[in-house]
């Protein structure tokens, strides 16, 4: 992902330093929406190509160890827990998540 944004990265700022000297702020919006926006869609997109595997790998990984363990929820948050019955069981499974993920 880095590598993308290395490759886009470079041509965006240098439109957009193009624009900021556009004075007149509907040419500046065109001219944005017409080189700037569509640099930025197909940097999305490659990223997008990249992530996609990657969060369902953690999906599917997460997903494992929670029927293993015979988890009713797990969360990628802590602080979205409110309320808890004094009963539940609390587990931070994160570390064996990545283990599993560098396998």
């Amino acid at each position: 992902m880095q590598q993308v944004d290395a490759q886009y990265r470079p041509q965006i700022e240098k439109k957009v330093q193009e624009i900021e000297k556009i004075k007149d702020s509907a040419q500046a919006e065109a001219e944005f929406n017409k080189t700037v926006a569509p640099l930025l869609q197909k940097e999305n997109e490659e990223i997008n190509k990249i992530a996609q595997p990657m969060m369902q790998a953690i999906h599917n990984t997460v997903e494992a160890i929670r029927v293993e363990k015979q988890m009713d929820v797990v969360l990628d948050d802590p602080y979205t827990i409110r309320a808890a019955d004094a009963n539940s069981k609390i587990e931070n499974i994160t570390n064996e998540v990545i283990s599993r993920l560098k396998k």
